[in-house]
């Protein structure tokens, strides 16, 4: 008597291999959640929230729009790209709880016109993740 496997459907698969990049790609993932806010008109500030397991490393960069230009950070950035304005944090030996990245511009910013992303190495597996801060 032959039995029958039922294998589940390349569309099934395919749906949980988009409900997974989503997942990974959002603004909140396997603990790490982030949010882009403004202080003053010419600040934008990223506050990372980390859960346990937390990341021990993160990258966090901002995309800025074209003629602005960063006067000040906190913490100091690791790197300022003016041609692709963008800065960059490498913020080590980070545990749970909440951090912030503080820039300051030489004028106004719309809010809109900013994308923070935020990577870091998975606890565990290792598998690099990158989040969007969300407005």
């Amino acid at each position: 008597m032959k039995t029958s496997r039922r294998y589940p459907s390349a569309a099934a698969g395919c749906f949980l291999l988009a409900l997974l990049f989503l997942l990974a790609t959002s603004g909140h993932a396997d603990g790490v959640s982030a949010r882009l806010f403004q202080d003053q008109p010419n600040s934008v500030i990223v506050e990372i929230s980390l859960s346990r397991p937390a990341p021990s490393n993160l990258i966090v960069e901002v995309f800025l729009p074209r003629g602005v230009a960063v006067t000040a950070g906190q913490p100091k950035p690791a790197k300022i790209e003016r041609k692709k304005g963008s800065v960059r944090w490498l913020l080590k030996n980070t545990g749970p709880g909440t951090v912030q990245v503080r820039l300051v511009a030489n004028q106004a910013v719309r809010l809109s016109d900013c994308t923070a992303l935020i990577r870091y190495r998975q606890p565990g597996s290792g598998t690099l993740i990158e989040i969007t801060a969300q407005q």
